[in-house]
């Protein structure tokens, strides 16, 4: 699998840790798990819980091939996941 890996200056990039990808033709929201449960007021928002939280959503759904870099001093690689299944995962109205 090819990774491709988001950055600040991405076209794709709606803000920090969101990003609207192109999948044969139809735009996805993805998102990082951090800006997700901050967007959502999620608790448990750490790296320790985020990176369990994204191997159980690998795991039950799939791995999507996409990454983003963080906007630390840092940064450090991570995965995104399109919304619509976090808010399934995460059980969001």
């Amino acid at each position: 699998m090819i990774i491709k890996i988001f950055k600040k200056d991405s076209p794709e990039r709606v803000s920090n840790g969101h990003y609207k990808i192109n999948i044969e033709g139809t735009y996805i929201d993805f998102m990082s798990i951090w800006t997700f449960k901050s967007k959502n007021g999620l608790p448990k928002n750490n790296r320790g819980q985020n990176d369990i939280d994204s191997k159980e959503m690998n795991e039950k759904y799939g791995e999507y091939p996409y990454r983003c870099l963080t906007e630390k001093v840092e940064p450090i690689e991570v995965f995104l996941h399109p919304v619509e299944q976090m808010e399934v995962f995460y059980k969001i109205d």
